[in-house]
This record gives C-alpha cells, sequence and structure tokens, in this order.
C-alpha cells in the first residue's frame, strides 16, 4: 500500500510544472503551448497506462508461474514411497519435467532429515563458472547452492523458488523444492514496454500534428485581433476584424470591432468638440472693457470641454456698452454655432438699433427663421450709459440679474418677454434703470443657482443673494469670485453639472 500510495503521489508530482506553464520566463508563442500542453498530457497519460500495466502484468504473470511452479511442486510430491522408500521414482520423474517446461532452474527432493534425495538441473538455464560439463556430484552441489540462494548479485531478481511437503497422511516424509527461472516473462514485459513506447512515440507524433493544426486554427484568429490592436495602438482606427465563429473568440472579435467603432465615434466627437472650443473661445471676450467710474468682471466655466453660456461686452454709440449674458440649449458643436449665430446677429443689430426690446424681438425672429423648434436660447441684454449711469435693458427668459444698492436692497431685472428661437412674431419689452454709486448689479445664469449638493439641494437665488448683500463692499472680482467659493463649497466638487457664467458691474 504504501509503495502504490508512493508511486501516486510522484504522479500528482508531475503535473505540477503546468501550473506555471503559462508563466515561464521566455516567451513562448500560444500555439506552442497548446501543443506542449497536449503533448504532455499524452506522455504522461501513455507513461501512466504503460507504468501501472508493467505492474499488473508483472503481478500477474509472476502469480501464473508460481501457480505452475506450486503445481508441479505438487505433482512431485504426491508420488507415494512410503513403504518402499524408493527415492529413485522421484529422480526418474523429476528428470522428466526440465525439458518440458523451460522455466524450471532446478528440482530438488529432500527427505525429513533435509538430505537431498534426488534432483534435476537445467544445465541451460545456469553458468558455472570454471565448469563446462557437470558430473552428479557437481550438478547435486549446484543443486544445493541454488536452493540456499547462493546465485551471482546479478542474478538475485532472475530466481525464485517453491517448497512443497511431502506428506502421507499425518506423516511428514520430507519437502520438494523447485526453483523456476523469471528470465523470459521478464522479457515477454521487456517486448511489451517496448511496443508501448513506439505506441507512444506513434501518438506523440499524431498528437504533435494535430495539436499543432488545431492551435494553429485556434491561435490565428487571435493572432489577427493581436495584429489589429497593435495598429490600433499606432493610431489606426480603421481596423476591422473578420468575425469567422460564434465561439468566445467570435465574441472576442464582435467586442473588438464595437470597441473599434467607439473609439471611431469618440475621435470625431473630440474633432468635433475641438472645433467647437476654437469657435467658443473666439466668441468670449478677452477681458473686462475698461470704463472710468465703473468696475466689470465676468468669468465663465464650461461643465464640458463646450458649454451653451455665453456673455460678451460689445462696444455702441456715444461710449456705451452692451452686455450680455445669455445660455443657449445643448453643449458641443451645435451649442456653440448657436452661440455664434447668436453673437453674430447681436453685433449686427446693436449697431443700427437703438431699443433693446426691438434688437430682441429681431434676435427672436432671426432665430426661428434660422434654426430648429427644439433650438432656443435664453438672453438677457442691457445697455449701460456710463456718463448718464442708466442701464437699459430687456430679458428673454434669462435668470433675473440681481441689482443691490448700499442700503442692501435688491432689485431682480425681470422685464422682457419669452426666451429666443420658441415662437415668432413675439414683442419684447424693456426697462431702464438709475444706477448710483456703490449699486452692484450681477448678471448669471442658471448653473449658478441650480448647482447642487450631494443631497440634491440645490443653492438657490436666496443664497446667491446673501453672498452678493454680504460682498458687495468688495471690488467686481472680489464678489465674483467668493460667489464662485461658495458655490464650490456648497456642492461640495469643484466641477459643475451645468455652464457657470457670471458678469458683476459696480458703480463707484
Amino acid at each position: 500500500m504504501a509503495r502504490k500510495t508512493t508511486i501516486i503521489a510522484n504522479i500528482r508530482g508531475i503535473f505540477r510544472p503546468l501550473l506555471n506553464l503559462y508563466n515561464i520566463p521566455f516567451k513562448l508563442g500560444l500555439n506552442a503551448k497548446i501543443t506542449a500542453l497536449v503533448v504532455f498530457f499524452i506522455v504522461a497519460t501513455i507513461a501512466s497506462v504503460t507504468y501501472f500495466y508493467t505492474i499488473r502484468e508483472t503481478e500477474t504473470k509472476r502469480a501464473e508461474v508460481e501457480n505452475q511452479m506450486q503445481r508441479i511442486a505438487r505433482n512431485v510430491a504426491s508420488i507415494r514411497l512410503l513403504e518402499t522408500q524408493d527415492w529413485s521414482l522421484y529422480q526418474d520423474y523429476i528428470e522428466q519435467v526440465p525439458r518440458t517446461i523451460e522455466d524450471i532452474v532446478y528440482i530438488a527432493v529432500y527427505d525429513v532429515q533435509n538430505e537431498l534425495k534426488a534432483h534435476a538441473l537445467n544445465e541451460n538455464l545456469i553458468d558455472v563458472e570454471g565448469l563446462e560439463v557437470l558430473d552428479e556430484v557437481a550438478r547435486s552441489g549446484v543443486v544445493r547452492q541454488l536452493d540456499r540462494g547462493m546465485v551471482a548479485e546479478e542474478s538475485q531478481d532472475d530466481l525464485e523458488r517453491v517448497s512443497v511437503d511431502i506428506q502421507y497422511g499425518d506423516l511428514n516424509l520430507g519437502s520438494v523444492t523447485v526453483g523456476f527461472s523469471l528470465i523470459k516473462m521478464r522479457e515477454e514485459l521487456s517486448r511489451a514496454v517496448q511496443r508501448n513506447i513506439a505506441l507512444l512515440s506513434l501518438y506523440i507524433a499524431v498528437g504533435v500534428t494535430m495539436s499543432a493544426l488545431l492551435s494553429r486554427r485556434l491561435t490565428r484568429p487571435l493572432e489577427r485581433l493581436a495584429g489589429a490592436m497593435r495598429s490600433i495602438s499606432r493610431g489606426d482606427l480603421d481596423q476591422k476584424v473578420e468575425i469567422q465563429s460564434h465561439d468566445e473568440i467570435g465574441d472576442l472579435a464582435r467586442t473588438f470591432n464595437l470597441m473599434t467603432e467607439g473609439l471611431r465615434e469618440k475621435r470625431e466627437m473630440e474633432k468635433e468638440l475641438a472645433l467647437a472650443q476654437e469657435i467658443q473661445l473666439t466668441l468670449l471676450p478677452k477681458g473686462p472693457p475698461s470704463l472710468r467710474g465703473y468696475d466689470i468682471a465676468g468669468m465663465y466655466i464650461p461643465s464640458t470641454q463646450v458649454g451653451g453660456d455665453y456673455y460678451d461686452y460689445i462696444p455702441c454709440d456715444e461710449g456705451k456698452i452692451g452686455i450680455a449674458v445669455g445660455d443657449v440649449t445643448g453643449h458641443g458643436t451645435p451649442a456653440a454655432l448657436l452661440m455664434s449665430t447668436l453673437q453674430a446677429g447681436l453685433r449686427a443689430q446693436l449697431e443700427t438699433t437703438q431699443s433693446v426690446s426691438e434688437l430682441m424681438t429681431r434676435l427672436n425672429s432671426m432665430l426661428c427663421r434660422s434654426t430648429t423648434p427644439e433650438t432656443f436660447a435664453t438672453l438677457f441684454l442691457a445697455v449701460l450709459d456710463p456718463e448718464q449711469k442708466r442701464l437699459r435693458f430687456s430679458n428673454a427668459g434669462h435668470n433675473y440679474p440681481v441689482l443691490i444698492n448700499t442700503r442692501g436692497e435688491i432689485r431682480h431685472l425681470e422685464k422682457g418677454g419669452l426666451l429666443l428661437g420658441v415662437m415668432d412674431d413675439i414683442r419684447h419689452e424693456e426697462d431702464e434703470v438709475k444706477l448710483s454709486s456703490g449699486d452692484v448689479v450681477v448678471f448669471y445664469t442658471d448653473g449658478v443657482t441650480e448647482a447642487d449638493d450631494s443631497n440634491g439641494i440645490m443653492f438657490g437665488e436666496d443664497r446667491l443673494e446673501r453672498i452678493i448683500r454680504e460682498e458687495r463692499g468688495g471690488s467686481a472680482g472680489d464678489v465674483l469670485e467668493k460667489i464662485l467659493q461658495e458655490v464650490e463649497r456648497f456642492s461640495g466638487r469643484a466641477s459643475y453639472q451645468d455652464d457657470i457664467t457670471m458678469v458683476v458691474l459696480k458703480v463707484l
């Protein structure tokens, strides 16, 4: 049992290298790995079968030979000589046995005093050093030596013995020992092992050929896929892998094609956004205008690479200046194009139109004619007369700017009409406010008041107005920066879900 357990443990140990087959330190292709794996299993399987087959056959044949020799020994012991005491009967019988059964080396018959009474020796199976011809004395001496196990060391495993008592009733008259050779049995087993080795070689050759063909069929699509991925890594996104199967490799190819399609779409989108960003950068003002008696600051933070908010400072006749803050639908290139259309129309109309409300009405008609119904914009437009300190304005659906005076009183600039681009033939109204020293006007988009925290609570107009009231004594830039800080602190993040645009106008 211990020997078999050791054998099984050793066989299990053979499979341990498989665990590290894919972690070898040198580069080995998947094709070679599959081939090596198949060959290993073929060799391991056939070697294991051959090993256990040899053990079983050895035990079986040995048992058969031992049983045969036991029968011969019993047959010899069954000769009755109680009355005659004629040991020559044994001698005559046993001399014939080795001639018919070639595996018998010797037969020895002993009396009860363990004296050799009869013997037979198969001289063809022994080699006595120094003697070519054996006489009777030499033969009996050789039989005694063999029976005592006195053989050359290299022949110890080739000779086996069985012994049977000679019984006559309850009397023990002696014993019969048959020594037999295992050489023939070992030769037969050796030939069987050689045949198995030949079969093993054949199976290995067939296995290598079949596994090479199979692994090549399996790895060819993966090689094509790897080549396509290398091309993608070099920037070639036009790769497409042909799908030739409906298995996991086919699924991998389909996933790869979907991935490259997504990368191509992303590349086009990035190009589009880059173009839109370039357009937008040309639309936004480079800095605030310099007006004596006024402090102006503005900022724009997009939620994406290109947002939908817009603000501008537009010079007008007689030293006046237009201040526009708007929000167009969407993001990206469509928003940038709509913003460009809005700015171009706004600048062109301000050169020929003195009325803010009339200008808004014209802009609305222009957007209705040039855009789709789902495309629209909100816009607050004010024209500042620096000398008279008057601000004429019209609000097209935009967030109400906040005007706060030195006493902390707040007014919302609401007068106007519907947002632009939704419905044609809409008349917009305008209003005018008289500004005083210390007044602060904050124009903003909904990205400020609709910024929310982790619980979904919005920043809101009340918080905005509180900050403006508290910071109105500072510069326009200070007010703007404080609002942004509070929005970031409230939302808990520095990025925003919507664009943030603000312009702060302070009368000095």
